[in-house]
């Protein structure tokens, strides 16, 4: 995770995520820019987030120097609770 202020739930400044798909084989760039990096930061600081398990929605997928990026729109959403099924199978 990069940006900057990262612990400030107030800052709206873009926070850069490396996301590991495919079982880690390949690398993709996430940037959340904006009110959605705000969000994002309040996430990352609260306490009882034990897992760092994230269901993203809503993002633009585009190619930025011939590598996969994605970038958050305004809709994008960021879920974490524990009792998304998605995010269980994750942590079990």
């Amino acid at each position: 995770m990069q940006g900057s202020d990262l612990q400030n739930p107030r800052t709206t400044t873009k926070v850069v995520l490396g996301l590991l798909l495919n079982r880690g084989t390949i690398v993709v760039r996430l940037t959340i820019l904006d009110k959605e990096a705000a969000h994002f930061r309040e996430l990352q600081s609260m306490t009882n987030m034990k897992y760092k398990v994230v269901v993203i929605t809503s993002i633009n997928p585009r190619l930025l120097k011939e590598k996969q990026e994605l970038a958050t729109t305004p809709a994008t959403r960021f879920y974490c609770d524990t009792s998304i099924d998605i995010i269980q199978s994750f942590i079990r």
